[in-house]
C-alpha cells in the first residue's frame, strides 16, 4: 500500500473519531438540560480580601495595596501610596492604589500586603531553618538574605528578601513536588533582582536516588562574587529531612597583612601641661588695716577661678573668687563703700602690684553669691558675716569655652598668682587681705585617658594634635566597645568627644564609593569635624582592584600643628584559631554539660546559647554571657529536659545587628550534642 493511501485512511479515521465525540457531547447536553447546575463557588481574593466569582473576574477588578498597613507616629499608613489615617479601622478601608485580577491563592505575579504577611508567617513559624545566606550590600541599605527550611505544614520553603525586615519572594514544595524533579540538572524556581545590581536565586538541584538539593545564592551589588549554600535533602521518609549542608560560594576570605601603610605625619609643637600650682596654696594671710579700721578679714577655702563672663569685648576675663569671713571688731556699725583688687607681677609676691580691671563684692543668695557692682555691705558692731570678693584681670585673647580649661588663669599671668583685695569703709579707712591662686595642669586628653573612658574594650589606634594658641588638644580614637566588641571611630575636637561612628560594618560601603570615585584614599565626609581653624578628617584606604577597604587614616590639623595616623583595619577572626567544644556529647536529660570556648576576640556582650538543631529559637533560660570577655573560658549548664539533637552556638555581640542579619544565624562557632531520656 502506498504512503498516500495510508495518510488518507488515517485522516478519515480522525474525522470519524471527531464526529463521534461531537455527537456524544450533544447527547450529554440534552440529557443534562433539565438537571440543576451546581452553583459557582464564591472565592475570597487574597489581595483585596473581597469576595468574587471566577466568571465575573477580569484584569482591573481587584484594587489592592502592595505594602502592608504600618504604624507611623500617630498615623496608620500604606507606604506604597502614603495614604494614612489616625484611626486603624478607617485606615484598613482606604481603597487600594494598584489594580489587578482577583486571585484566591497566594502567588508571585506581583507583591501585595497579604502575600507579604504570608511570607513572613511562613518563615517565622517554620519548624526548622536548615541554611541561611546573609550578605551585606553596601550600595542599597540592609542585608540581602535567603533561607531554606521546613514550614509548619512540613513543606520545604525557600524565602528571600532585600533586607531582614523585607520579604521579596517565597517558594514552597511538598514531598510529592520535590520527587517530581528528574536528574536532568537544576531548575531555577525563585529569582529576585534590582536595578542596583544585586540578585538572589533559589534552585532545585537533582541528585541520584531519593536525594534532592535546594541551593540558594546571593550576589550583592558591591561585588562580583557570589555567596551560595546547598542543602542536601533526603526524601525517603514521610517528611523531607536535611542530610548535610554544602558551601558553594565563589568568595574567599581576604586578609590585609600584605598592605603597606603610608608614613604617619607629626608636625608642630606639643602642649606642655606645665607644673601643678594648685596644691597647698596659702590661705592664712593676716588682715592689713589702716589705723582705726575695725574690719577683720579671714579667707574661707581656696581662691577659685570662675568661668562666668570669661569672654567679653575681645578680652579674656580672668575672674578669681575668694570667700571671706568678715568681722567688725569695733564699737560702732561698719559699712564697706568700695573694694579694689590688685595682682603682683612677680610669682613670689615681691614684684609690682597692678590694679585689677574690676572688683565686686558678693552677698549670699540662694545657693550662690549675688555680686554687686556698687559695694554696699553693712555689719553691726561685734558681728561676723560671710561675703565673697571677685577680682577680674582682662587680657586680650579668647579663653576656652568650657570644661576645666575654662577655670584656669591666662598663661601669661605669674604662677602662683598673688592677689590682694582692698576694702574701704565709710570713714575712708582701708583693710586688705592677700590671696594665692595656682593653675592646675592643663586638662589635656591622653591615650591613657581615652583608653580608660572610651576604649575599655581595647584602644586600636589613637592620634592627637595641639593648638598652642588656645592650649587645646584635639584627638581621635579607634577602639572596640567593651560591651559588644563593635569597632568605633570617635573624634574629639578640642578635647570634646562628639559622635561615635560604628565603622566595622561601613567599610564595605566606603570601598564601593571609593571605587566609583577612583580614589585610593577616600575621604569620609560624614566623619569630618571643624571648629575655628581646627579640622578632624577621616579617610578609608582602599584597594580599588579588589574593592577592599584595608586601612583607616585619621588627620587632625590645628592652627599650629598637623598629625595624620594610619592603621590597618582588623579582619574577621581566623576560624582555625577558634574552637567550641562540649562534654559529654551524649547526655541524659537534665544532667550537666560543660561548654568550653576559645575565640580570637571577645567582649562582655558575647554569649553562648543552646538551640534545637537547625532551630531559630533558643532553649528557654539556656544561655550564658562571656561577662569577663575571656578569650578562653568554660561554663556549665543543665541539658534540656526533652530528648533530641541540640546545638551550642557562640554569638559575638559585634555581629548582632540588622546589617548582618538575623540574630540566630550570626554566630562564630557551633557544636552539637544529643540528649537521651534517662
Amino acid at each position: 500500500m502506498a504512503d498516500g493511501e495510508i495518510k488518507k485512511i488515517l485522516q478519515d479515521l480522525r474525522r470519524n473519531q471527531l464526529d463521534i465525540i461531537l455527537r456524544l457531547e450533544a447527547i450529554e447536553d440534552k440529557l443534562g438540560a433539565g438537571a440543576p447546575r451546581a452553583p459557582e463557588p464564591i472565592l475570597t481574593c487574597v489581595q483585596c480580601q473581597e469576595e468574587y466569582k471566577e466568571s465575573q473576574n477580569a484584569e482591573g477588578y481587584c484594587k489592592y495595596h502592595p505594602s502592608p498597613l504600618q504604624g507611623a507616629g500617630w498615623d496608620y499608613i500604606f507606604r506604597c501610596c502614603n495614604q494614612k489615617s489616625r484611626n486603624f479601622d478607617a485606615a484598613k478601608l482606604i481603597p487600594g492604589c494598584k489594580k489587578g485580577k482577583h486571585c484566591s491563592e497566594h502567588h508571585e505575579n506581583y507583591t501585595y500586603a497579604a502575600y507579604t504577611t504570608f511570607m513572613m508567617d511562613t518563615v517565622r513559624k517554620s519548624l526548622q531553618v536548615w541554611l541561611e545566606v546573609d550578605v551585606a550590600d553596601f550600595v542599597s541599605p540592609g542585608c540581602k538574605w535567603a533561607e531554606v527550611g521546613l514550614s509548619e505544614d512540613n513543606k520545604v520553603y525557600i524565602a528571600c528578601g532585600e533586607n531582614r525586615i523585607r520579604y521579596n519572594g517565597i517558594k514552597l514544595f511538598s514531598m510529592e513536588q520535590l520527587k517530581e524533579y528528574t536528574n536532568e540538572g537544576s531548575s531555577v524556581v525563585l529569582k529576585k533582582t534590582s536595578d542596583t545590581g544585586w540578585s538572589i536565586k533559589g534552585s532545585v538541584v537533582v541528585a541520584e536516588g531519593p536525594v534532592v538539593a535546594i541551593e540558594v545564592s546571593v550576589k550583592p551589588a558591591s561585588s562580583s562574587q557570589v555567596t551560595a549554600k546547598r542543602a542536601i535533602l533526603n526524601l525517603t521518609g514521610t517528611v523531607p529531612a536535611l542530610d548535610r549542608i554544602e558551601d558553594m560560594s565563589t568568595s574567599s576570605q581576604k586578609t590585609t597583612t600584605s598592605y603597606t601603610l603610608p608614613e604617619d605625619v607629626t608636625e608642630g609643637p606639643v602642649i606642655d601641661v606645665g607644673e601643678d600650682y594648685s596644691k597647698n596654696r596659702k590661705t592664712d594671710y593676716k588682715t592689713e588695716t589702716d589705723e582705726g579700721c575695725t574690719l577683720q578679714l579671714q579667707q574661707k577655702g581656696d581662691t577659685k577661678a570662675d568661668s562666668n563672663l570669661r569672654a567679653q569685648d575681645g578680652k579674656w576675663n580672668n575672674l578669681f573668687t575668694a570667700t571671706l569671713i568678715v568681722t567688725n571688731s569695733g564699737d560702732g556699725d561698719l559699712a564697706i563703700t568700695n573694694v579694689e583688687g590688685y595682682y603682683c607681677t612677680g610669682n613670689d609676691g615681691t614684684g609690682d602690684w597692678v590694679k585689677c580691671d574690676d572688683a565686686w563684692i558678693g552677698v549670699e543668695s540662694y545657693r550662690d553669691y549675688r555680686f554687686l557692682d556698687t559695694p554696699n555691705f553693712n555689719i553691726e558692731s561685734a558681728k561676723t558675716g560671710t561675703l565673697a570678693v571677685r577680682l577680674n584681670i582682662k587680657i586680650p585673647g579668647t579663653p576656652p569655652s568650657s570644661g576645666p580649661s575654662a577655670r584656669r588663669a591666662h598663661k601669661s599671668l605669674p604662677q602662683p598668682l598673688h592677689l590682694k583685695a582692698v576694702f574701704t569703709d565709710q570713714k575712708d579707712r582701708k583693710a586688705s587681705i592677700r590671696f594665692e591662686f595656682g593653675n592646675s595642669p592643663l586638662d589635656i586628653s591622653t591615650r591613657e585617658m581615652r583608653e580608660s573612658s572610651w576604649a575599655k574594650g581595647g584602644l586600636y589606634s589613637y592620634c592627637f594634635a595641639d593648638n598652642v594658641e588656645n592650649s587645646q588638644r584635639s584627638d581621635a580614637a579607634i577602639y572596640f566597645q567593651s560591651n559588644d566588641g563593635i569597632l568605633c571611630y570617635r573624634p574629639a575636637i578640642e578635647g570634646v568627644g562628639s559622635n561615635i561612628y560604628y565603622i566595622g560594618s561601613k567599610m564595605g560601603e566606603f570601598a564601593y564609593q571609593a571605587k566609583q570615585a577612583g580614589k585610593e584614599e577616600f575621604e569620609i565626609e560624614d566623619f569630618a569635624k571643624t571648629k575655628e581653624g581646627t579640622e578632624l578628617r577621616a579617610y578609608a584606604l582602599v584597594d580599588l582592584e579588589n574593592e577592599i577597604a584595608y586601612g583607616f587614616k585619621m588627620m587632625i590639623k590645628t592652627p599650629t600643628s598637623l598629625t595624620s595616623t594610619h592603621c590597618l583595619l582588623p579582619q574577621p577572626p581566623d576560624p582555625s584559631t577558634m574552637s567550641l567544644t562540649m562534654s559529654p556529647e551524649s547526655v541524659k536529660a537534665g544532667n550537666e554539660i560543660t561548654i568550653k570556648w576559645q575565640v580570637a576576640r571577645a567582649s562582655k556582650g558575647d554569649h553562648i546559647y543552646v538551640y534545637p538543631q537547625y532551630g531559630k529559637k533558643n532553649i528557654d533560660k539556656m544561655y550564658e554571657y562571656n561577662k569577663q570577655a575571656l578569650l578562653t573560658g568554660e561554663v556549665t549548664m543543665k541539658a534540656p529536659s526533652t530528648a533530641g539533637v541540640y546545638e551550642v552556638r557562640y554569638y559575638p555581640s559585634s555581629l548582632s545587628s540588622s546589617t548582618t542579619g538575623y540574630y540566630h544565624d550570626v554566630y562564630w562557632l557551633n557544636t552539637k550534642f544529643t540528649v537521651v531520656q534517662s
